[in-house]
């Protein structure tokens, strides 16, 4: 594990994007320097790893930064990603990251997944349209 950590730090500090993504993920994982993990995620992401960007929602989530995932998602879920759209629906509905809920905002968020066969983001879809939250029916 020590050298597996030793040879992906050099890879990633010589600039490889795919190392800086695991490296991220291995720091995330050992917990112990999250700011750095996030760092590294966040020069993947830079580099093109849109998977680096969903990761860094769930790190910023971890970190309680409701902001910082808000922002990540939401460029995770403009690259396409299903989950991250589903997510960010997640927060706009719940209120988090944001002055207020956002019913509306979120609809649109989880129609983009619904469509593409998140059926998670069908049902919290379905949920709002039921209660008509926000004025969404």
């Amino acid at each position: 594990h020590e050298q597996a950590v030793k040879w992906t730090t050099k890879a990633a500090e010589a600039g490889l994007p795919a190392a800086m993504h695991n490296l991220g993920g291995i720091l995330r994982k050992q917990g112990q320097d999250l700011p750095a993990a996030a760092d590294w995620y966040e020069r993947a992401a830079e580099a093109g790893i849109e998977e680096s960007m969903h990761q860094l929602g769930h790190l910023y989530e971890t970190m309680k930064d409701d902001e910082q995932a808000m922002k990540w998602w939401k460029k995770s879920a403009e690259a396409g990603d299903l989950n991250a759209m589903f997510n960010l629906g997640n927060y706009l509905d719940a209120g988090k990251g944001v002055a207020a809920p956002n019913s509306s905002a979120a609809v649109g968020w989880y129609s983009g997944a619904a469509a593409a066969g998140h059926a998670e983001a069908a049902y919290n879809l379905s949920l709002i349209c039921t209660v008509g939250r926000n004025g969404v029916t």
